[in-house]
C-alpha cells in the first residue's frame, strides 16, 4: 500500500477467480464514498475512504490485517473458494497477504497464513521477508560480510563461510565410497558421478553425455568449430584455455613440472607423470588379449594391432599398409632410394 492524497491508503487489489486463474488485475486508488470500479465483468469493489498511519517496516502482521480496512467493503467480493490479495509497496516492498472471503452474504475477509514477498526490481517471489532482503542485495550490490583474512566481501554469510575454507583448508564433505574430501558439497556431488557413472549433461547435437556441465560446454565446440583462445605470439587458436596455456610454454620455454628423481622438467603435469614411470617401472596399461603391460597407452594401442591385424598406415606410392608409422617410414625408402 502507499499513501494517497490526505494521507489515505492507496491499496492495490488483485481479485483471483475460482480455479486459481487471475483473469484481470485492477490497481485501485482511494476514492470518495460512493464510487466503485468494476473488476472484469462480474464483481465490484467499493472502498470508503479512511485514514490510518503507515506501519513501520516489519509491523505488518496478522493482528493488523484484521483491522476494519476490508470490513468496509459494501459489495460482496467473491464466493468462499476465491481469494483477494492486497499488495503493499510502502515500508515492505512487494509484500503480499492473501485473504479468503468468508461468505457472499457477509463479505467478511479472513486473513490466511499464506504470505509471499515479491521483489520490486525483478518480480521474483519469496516466502519470507528475510529471503527477499537477502535477494535484494543482488540489485543494490551490498556486500556486508567481509573476510577477515583477505578482505573479500560477500552478500550472504553462507558465501563467506564457503570462501573461508580457502584459508582454513577445511574439507567437510567426504565421499562415502573412496573417502576423498571436498570443500563444497557441489564438488562432492560432481565427484560421486565417478562411482555411479551418471552422465546427466547431454549434447543436443549428437547425444553424447558427460558427468559435468563444463565438459559438455567444451564438447559443444566440436560442433561449432569455435576456437576462442588465441596465442598472442603466433596467432594459433585453441578451443580450451588450458590448451593455450600449455602452448604458450612453447614460446616461453617454461617447464614448471620437475621430476624429483632425475631433475628433468616438463611443460605439462601429464608429461611428468608419464616420465615418472621410467623410475617406478609402473605399467598400468595391460592388453586384455595376452596380458602384456605397457607404460603408456599409445604403446598398448599399437600392440593391440598384433591381435586385430589392423594396418592403418598406408603408403601413398604403392598402397601397401603397415601396423605402425615407423614401419611405413622405413618402407618409404624403397621409393625414395634413401639409405639410412
Amino acid at each position: 500500500m502507499s499513501l494517497g492524497p490526505a494521507g489515505q491508503w492507496s491499496p492495490m487489489v488483485i481479485v483471483e477467480a475460482a480455479g486459481g486463474a487471475l483473469p484481470q488485475v485492477s490497481h485501485y486508488s482511494m476514492k470518495p464514498p460512493n464510487q466503485e470500479e468494476v473488476v472484469g465483468s462480474k464483481w465490484r469493489v467499493k472502498h470508503p475512504p479512511f485514514e490510518q498511519s503507515l506501519p513501520k517496516e516489519g509491523e505488518l502482521n496478522s493482528s493488523m490485517l484484521q483491522q476494519p480496512m476490508l470490513s468496509h467493503a459494501e459489495t460482496p467480493l467473491l464466493s468462499a473458494d476465491n481469494a483477494m490479495i492486497l499488495q503493499t509497496s510502502s515500508g515492505l516492498p512487494g509484500h503480499q497477504v492473501t485473504y479468503t472471503v468468508g461468505s457472499a452474504e457477509s463479505g467478511e475477509a479472513i486473513p490466511t497464513e499464506k504470505r509471499s514477498c515479491i521483489c520490486s526490481d525483478c518480480g521474483k517471489v519469496f516466502t519470507s521477508t528475510s529471503h527477499l532482503n537477502r535477494h535484494r542485495m543482488i540489485h543494490t550490490g551490498e556486500k556486508p560480510f567481509q573476510c577477515s583474512e583477505c578482505g573479500m566481501s560477500f552478500s550472504q554469510k553462507a558465501f563467506l563461510i564457503k570462501h573461508f575454507r580457502i584459508h582454513t583448508g577445511e574439507k567437510p564433505f567426504r565421499c562415502s565410497e573412496c573417502g576423498k574430501a571436498f570443500k563444497h558439497n557441489i564438488s562432492l556431488v560432481s565427484h560421486q558421478r565417478v562411482h555411479t557413472g551418471e552422465t546427466p549433461f547431454t549434447c543436443s547435437e549428437c547425444g553424447k553425455s558427460y558427468m559435468t556441465r563444463s565438459n559438455l560446454t567444451r564438447h559443444y565446440q566440436i560442433h561449432s568449430g569455435e576456437k576462442p583462445y588465441t596465442c598472442g605470439e603466433c596467432g594459433k587458436a585453441f578451443k580450451e584455455k588450458s590448451s593455450l596455456v600449455y602452448h604458450a610454454r612453447v614460446h616461453t620455454r617454461e617447464r614448471p613440472f620437475q621430476c624429483s628423481e632425475c631433475g628433468k622438467s616438463f611443460s605439462q603435469k601429464a608429461f611428468l607423470l608419464k616420465h615418472f614411470r621410467v623410475h617406478t617401472g609402473e605399467k598400468p596399461y595391460r592388453c586384455s588379449e595376452c596380458g602384456k603391460a605397457f607404460k603408456h597407452n599409445c604403446f598398448l594401442v599399437a600392440h593391440q594391432r598384433v591381435h586385430t591385424g589392423e594396418t592403418p598406415f598406408t603408403c601413398s606410392e604403392c598402397g601397401k599398409s603397415y601396423m605402425n608409422r615407423s614401419s611405413l617410414l622405413y618402407h618409404y625408402r624403397v621409393h625414395t632410394g634413401e639409405k639410412p
